[in-house]
């Protein structure tokens, strides 16, 4: 409590300060030092000199004039006391209350008005603090003048000299018997609606539009299994209500439109879930609470377990708010206002109210309206006008707006303030914020409103009655569900004792004992009878009325239906049970069924997983295969094949090195065309004895147990564990070798193996392709007795030589040769022997020309040689060296020697001899007749 009057205490602190400020100014050391150049100079005697002790005089009779205007002034009843513990002083505010005089109150006086049961705690609070000189804090009664006891809060505190000496104690007192009141109000109405609720045998909670429990009686607490910390402040999905209920509703969309339809959802029946998992249905009554502008605060909800009684009828709908905890702070400030500078000054205090920072100064007289509340300004400008017109001092209390938007209210005192010749110049007064008591006020009329629209509620019957069996009063519901009126009630004719059957009073009086016993007692079940004579199964709840152990608050729900879905819950649950044994042996036979298929199901799925991965490599490495055949289709030469096949061979042999060979007929050697992967699995060249696959004609694969066969032509520098051999065979025909290396186990398995195979039949093929076109174009350009070029490619070259040589300026040399007496040959030792000198001369022609030279059969035995870039000189040269070459060569056929050979050349050049190869050819043929005429076996140059 103590806390509750802080800027009291503020107030009282400055009182102390002043008289600390009187007690020093009294003291002229102090005199010495307290006045300044700028303050008001001292008093001046008759001779025009200052007097220290008249000025002084004033100026303590001016603080001490402030002092006791304020203390008698403030809202507050003030008392000092001295050292020996006795009061010395009363403020106004004091004798006014209590009627008394100083004098009367002077000393313990004062201690006549205490109230005798507050006497000894109030003396023994103050002497402990005295002793101690400590502030202390105490709430008694106290008489005011018209004889009764009002609740006073008083908090003292030490006074203390500026030299720390202690001088007694100054005490302040507030009456706080409204609050008093308005709490033991509010406790009694909490009480009665607590009491009613915990009675109930039916779950009772409350919970916000956010879907939080915010209340949970003890038999919703039972029920569903959780404690109240467990269920309050808990959403109702973490606690009572499943996301998605047995047979599938949304139950959280179910919920979420309760909220948007408040009105619509009044009565509700939905499943809910206990704290062990157990599913309950509840019927639910909800009640909607709203505020003043319509808006909904949150529901109260009554619910009846429809689980064991089936289709409850009548729905329990209860609304609990919050208690709303009153704090009365009082906040004491001044304030002054000057009518001729329109100035105000405001205490920090006051500050502090309005939330306003200091530093930016007290608001002015029109600012200070705009902060008084539009329907409270009027007022607050009437009673400043009637102040300033009468110089009376008036008691107000308004509303005011902070700096933050927030309003309070206001306690406020005001009083004309006067000049010497009594002209009102301005105002002052104290003011204090009783925002919290407002509040308070405002609360305890909000509970009792509440409490009456429970009552008046159709809920549940709710009747006031005696212990003896008279009904005071009872709501609407209650007179319905027994068919009685209003005025029937009014006229005394309804007693519940009256309307009990002979069987259930035996449970009335044992809990009429229990009331009277122990202020409570537990629900039961009964009857009623009905006006018409029919009975009415109810359930009763009943709480005694503080103070009065006679007079009940009794809750009445009628259990009717229950009971007839009870009895109608026992057939069926013997109906259910023998079902239910029928339906587990089914269900029991049918899961292992479905067991059993399942696994088969999962072995069936397992394969075809399996079978679709394999599926899809294969489709990959088709894929790759045919792209790889596109590529061999459009190779022309064998190197292109191979790098082909190294290219497209990594993503299908991944982690395995791999080379192809290519057997060169003229050498009988196998040589490295090209390789892929991390390392070379193999020597460059090697013979086909270095291979077992060569040697055998198959497929030779060697694993890691098996290196003893690994072939000789592998590197030994390399930790080969698995290799593949395969002979690139087409048609019968060796053409090479594929060989496919591994450094690691497992990684060249069967699947690679007939991979392998696959791609070596497409190279295979490519390349007998390729050298068969080779061979074609072979045919089709040289003759294919001699191997020299014919006369068709003889021409083609010619062409294309003679346009390079327009284009960069240079010669082409010709000679054109025949064999001597060639037809002797013919005629003595027959065609082969003239086919075999034609060989010879051949093969002499080819190597004894350069690369970028050509010799060709011109027809017969005549030849043709074209040397490019080539002068006549170099021509003629060339031409003799050629002639000597064969005039000294020994021809042998079948074992005979066939003498010596001889040729004659012609020889001629462009473009000293013609522009066409025509007349080049004419003029090499002419020079090579004259050879002829010559005697043969010479070179004769063109003219």
């Amino acid at each position: 409590m103590a806390d509750d009057s802080p800027d009291v205490g503020s107030l009282m602190a400055e009182l102390q300060t002043l008289r600390a400020e009187l007690a020093a100014l009294k003291s002229q050391q102090v005199l010495k030092t307290f006045f300044h150049p700028n303050q008001p100079t001292m008093a001046v005697n008759d001779d025009g000199r200052s007097d220290p002790d008249q000025s002084l005089a004033a100026i303590l009779q001016e603080s001490e004039e402030q002092f006791l205007s304020l203390v008698d002034n403030a809202p507050v009843l003030i008392c000092i006391a001295g050292l020996d513990k006795g009061c010395l002083y009363f403020n106004q505010s004091w004798l006014d209350f209590t009627g008394r005089t100083l004098q009367q109150e002077q000393g313990n006086g004062w201690t006549e008005g205490i109230h005798p049961e507050d006497f000894d705690h109030c003396l023994q609070t103050y002497v402990k603090a005295f002793d101690a000189r400590q502030p202390y804090t105490m709430e008694y009664r106290l008489r005011n003048r018209q004889g009764e006891y009002h609740w006073l809060l008083e908090n003292g505190v030490p006074r203390f000299a500026p030299d720390g000496k202690f001088l007694g104690y100054m005490g302040y007192c507030i009456d706080i018997n409204d609050r008093q009141e308005a709490r033991r109000v509010l406790e009694a109405s909490e009480e009665k609606y607590r009491t009613l609720v915990e009675s109930l045998n039916t779950i009772v909670g409350r919970w916000s539009p956010a879907g939080t429990i915010t209340f949970a009686n003890q038999y919703a607490q039972d029920f569903f299994g959780f404690s109240a910390e467990e269920m309050v402040g808990k959403s109702v999905f973490e606690t009572i209500v499943p996301l998605v209920s047995s047979s599938g509703r949304d139950l959280e969309a179910y919920i979420a439109d309760i909220i948007q339809n408040p009105e619509k959802y009044q009565s509700t029946e939905n499943e809910n879930i206990k704290k062990n998992g157990d599913r309950a249905w509840i019927a639910w009554t909800n009640k909607p609470i709203f505020d003043k502008e319509g808006n909904l605060i949150e529901f109260v909800t009554s619910g009846i377990d429809i689980t064991d009684r089936k289709l409850a009828e009548d729905q329990l709908r209860q609304r609990e708010t919050e208690l709303i905890e009153t704090q009365k702070l009082a906040k004491l400030g001044r304030w002054k206002f000057d009518l001729r500078s329109g100035k105000i000054n405001w205490s920090e205090e006051i500050f502090q109210m309005f939330g306003r920072d200091p530093q930016q100064g007290a608001p002015s007289y029109q600012e200070l309206e705009q902060l008084i509340h539009p329907d409270d300004r009027q007022r607050y400008g009437e009673i400043v006008e009637y102040v300033l017109q009468t110089g009376q001092t008036q008691e107000s209390a308004y509303r005011f707006c902070r700096t933050d938007g927030s309003q309070g209210w206001i306690w406020a005192k005001t009083e004309a303030l006067f000049n010497l010749t009594g002209e009102v110049i301005g105002l002052q007064g104290v003011a204090m914020d009783i925002t919290k008591q407002k509040e308070a006020e405002i609360a305890l009329q909000n509970s009792e409103s509440r409490f009456r629209k429970v009552f008046e509620s159709d809920i549940v019957g709710i009747m006031f009655a005696s212990l003896s069996g008279e009904v005071a009063e009872a709501n609407n519901c209650l007179l319905n569900m027994l068919g009685y009126s209003r005025k029937e009630l009014e006229a005394g004719l309804i007693r519940w004792d009256a309307l009990t059957p002979a069987e259930h009073r035996a449970k009335d009086m044992e809990a009429v004992e229990n009331l009277q016993k122990y202020g409570l007692t537990k629900p039961w079940e009964k009857e009623y009878y009905h006006k018409d004579g029919h009975t009415v199964p109810v359930l009763v709840g009943a709480a005694p009325f503080e103070g009065n152990t006679d007079l009940t608050i009794c809750v009445v729900v009628d259990i009717k239906q229950q009971k007839q879905a009870l009895r109608q819950r026992e057939r069926v649950e013997a109906e259910l049970e023998k079902l239910n044994v029928e339906l587990e042996q089914r269900v029991m036979e049918r899961t292992q069924a479905l067991a059993k298929s399942e696994e088969k199901l999962y072995q069936v799925n397992e394969q075809l997983q399996e079978r679709l991965e394999e599926l899809k490599r294969r489709n990959q490495e088709m894929e790759l295969l045919s792209t790889l055949n596109e590529y061999l289709q459009s190779c022309v030469v064998v190197e292109d094949a191979c790098a082909s096949v190294a290219a497209l061979a990594k993503p299908l042999f991944p982690d395995v090195a791999g080379a192809i060979f290519i057997f060169d007929s003229t050498a009988n050697y196998f040589e490295l065309a090209k390789t892929w992967g991390a390392f070379p699995c193999s020597q460059p060249v090697f013979n086909s004895v270095d291979c077992w696959a060569l040697r055998r004609g198959q497929v030779h694969w060697v694993g890691q147990d098996q290196h003893d066969l690994f072939c000789n032509h592998l590197d030994d520098q390399y930790s080969t564990q698995e290799s593949l051999c395969i002979p690139l065979v087409a048609q019968g025909e060796t053409l090479g070798l594929l060989n496919l290396c591994s450094q690691r186990a497992g990684t060249i398995n069967l699947e690679q193996q007939q991979l392998a195979k696959t791609i070596a039949e497409q190279v295979s093929l490519a390349i007998a392709n390729i050298k068969l076109r080779e061979r074609l174009e072979n045919q089709s350009i040289r003759d294919p007795l001699t191997g020299l070029f014919n006369r068709r490619y003889l021409e083609q070259f010619f062409l294309q030589e003679i346009g390079r040589a327009r284009r960069y300026n240079y010669s082409i040399g010709v000679i054109m040769g025949d064999i001597d007496h060639f037809k002797q040959f013919n005629d003595q030792l027959g065609h082969d022997a003239g086919d075999h000198v034609l060989k010879v001369i051949g093969r002499i022609l080819q190597s004894n020309i350069r690369g970028s030279d050509i010799a060709c059969r011109y027809g017969g035995e005549e030849m043709t040689i074209v040397l490019p870039q080539t002068s006549m000189e170099d021509t003629l040269v060339k031409a003799e060296s050629l002639r000597q070459a064969i005039a000294t060569m020994a021809v042998d056929y079948k074992g005979r020697q066939l003498g010596t050979l001889t040729v004659s050349l012609g020889v001629a050049c462009y473009p000293d001899h013609g522009q066409t190869m025509a007349n080049i050819i004419q003029a090499a043929d002419r020079a090579l007749y004259q050879a002829k005429d010559a005697g043969r076996n010479r070179v004769i140059m063109a003219d």
